[in-house]
């Protein structure tokens, strides 16, 4: 599947069918809250990640937005130590993400939405947001 040339909703399907390959790098003690992830969760009028999850420890929560690219995308530009404008593209997506984000009034109309489904434990707490890229990428795909 890595070796063909695919487009990037072939691998949304497969991660959703094999759940195990989420990343789960921003897990807290908790765990994934209620072991529900979320796939292509809308924010904003424009935004929608590939996956989402919240995860808590005891005074913390991690609102964890995945967004995924084709295995097919280089980090770098042939021959080079320059970034791909394909990475250069996520980069963006996720900082785009993050400036949405840090907007006040839309963080605490996504935290309100989110919040109704965590659970009432929830309320009174203030989730860090955690964005994450992930990619297949593999090595001997970076530099060719």
């Amino acid at each position: 599947m890595l070796d063909e040339e695919r487009k990037e909703q072939v691998y949304q399907d497969f991660i959703e069918q094999h759940t195990g390959l989420i990343p789960r790098m921003f897990v807290q003690n908790h765990g994934v809250h209620f072991g529900l992830v979320l796939r292509k969760l809308p924010f904003g009028a424009d935004y929608k990640s590939d996956f989402f999850f919240f995860s808590k420890s005891s005074i913390d929560w991690h609102a964890v937005l995945i967004e995924i690219e084709n295995p097919s995308s280089r980090y770098f530009k042939p021959n080079s130590n320059e970034i791909s404008s394909e990475f250069q593209k996520a980069i963006h997506q996720i900082k785009t993400w993050e400036a949405w984000l840090n907007d006040q009034a839309n963080a605490a109309g996504f935290l309100a939405s989110l919040m109704r489904t965590a659970s009432s434990s929830a309320h009174g707490k203030t989730p860090h947001y955690v964005q994450v890229c992930i990619s297949t990428w593999a090595q001997s795909r970076n530099r060719k």
